[in-house]
């Protein structure tokens, strides 16, 4: 076949596929030349996005989009239709989003586009005023956006439809919004999840715990302790690295046991307390103990040194008493069973 004939096949090759692709897909929106498409405000078809689901592009499966359209002109409105659009260029940097998110919404930034016939919704008829809703449901494989191309994508909803002009292939409404195609392959990098076990804890003149409330919120269901807890009780083991403040476990061990003073003279003088008296902020302060003693035989543990001080002032300022917090706060894991 010479040259001249091979480009001639070509040519009837791509007319032909033009006539036989549905005439929605073929139209590729067109730079605005009317007023009604140069300023939205004036567009006499409100297009508004209420979903999109999922909210990043699927690698397979479609891709949803509700919304809604209004009739704000003072004419009825015929044959109205919603086709999706979208982009085919990423926006891979910040300044790039940055400046089209201050883009004029009558510029053009994507081309219509469906093969199916859940792709496009079919209005009908709309008359002065109203508002129906639509939903699109697109086909993975129709949208124009490469799997292989990550980055920020244009997309969104135009609305056609017959005034008393006629019908052209010009928007008389459109929304849009943006959409991420998400990298296939993205770089890895090891991460260590550090979860902090950590809390003022005061105490009164006689030694007991103060501000005994606001511990039994934090240990009783639902408070930021046991939602920590709960937390790394999830995981798998050696996946979390606890970072405990001893304090903290001495804390909840003296509400677990009642709340006593403090024995200063060496010896015992008020009777162990008894399991049926004890409270439920009592049991729940017990609870949270034994639960985080198991974690902390499948987790990995770290500690601050006891009632978690400031530990770079110290190091400049009395190093001896940091020396002293960092004993403290070995005794007390090692009283707790825990190893760090």
């Amino acid at each position: 076949m010479t040259k001249a004939n091979h480009s001639v096949v070509l040519r009837l090759a791509m007319l032909v596929f033009i006539m036989l692709l549905p005439l929605g897909a073929a139209w590729a929106e067109q730079p605005p030349h009317k007023r009604k498409q140069a300023d939205p405000e004036l567009s006499p078809l409100a297009v508004r996005l209420t979903s999109m689901s999922p909210a990043v592009l699927p690698k397979r499966g479609p891709l949803q989009i509700t919304g809604t359209v209004t009739n704000r002109s003072d004419e009825a409105w015929r044959e109205v239709s919603v086709y999706p659009f979208a982009s085919s260029t990423p926006i891979t940097a910040r300044e790039s989003l940055e400046d089209a998110i201050a883009t004029e919404e009558g510029v053009v930034v994507g081309q219509r586009f469906f093969s199916t016939r859940r792709s496009v919704a079919r209005i009908g008829d709309l008359g002065v005023g109203q508002t129906v809703a639509f939903h699109l449901v697109i086909p993975r494989k129709d949208i124009p956006i490469s799997l292989d191309r990550p980055g920020v994508y244009w997309i969104g909803a135009h609305a056609l439809g017959a005034d008393s002009g006629g019908l052209d292939s010009l928007s008389d409404g459109r929304a849009r919004t943006f959409i991420t195609q998400v990298d296939t392959k993205p770089t890895r990098a090891k991460v260590a999840l550090v979860v902090p076990v950590r809390a003022n804890s005061e105490r009164t003149p006689d030694g007991k715990v103060a501000a005994a409330k606001r511990w039994a919120d934090l240990l009783g269901q639902g408070g930021r302790l046991d939602r920590i807890r709960g937390l790394v009780s999830t995981a798998p083991t050696n996946a979390v690295n606890l970072l405990i403040d001893p304090a903290v476990l001495d804390t909840a061990a003296d509400l677990a046991g009642g709340n006593q003073a403090a024995d200063l003279g060496g010896s015992q003088t008020d009777e162990a307390k008894d399991d049926s008296s004890a409270t439920p902020n009592d049991l729940a302060a017990d609870q949270w103990l034994r639960s985080v003693r198991q974690l902390g035989g499948v987790q990995n543990n770290f500690y601050v040194p006891f009632a978690d001080p400031d530990v770079s002032s110290l190091a400049r300022h009395d190093r001896a008493l940091l020396r002293t917090a960092k004993q403290q706060g070995a005794a007390s894991l090692a009283k707790h069973t825990i190893h760090a």
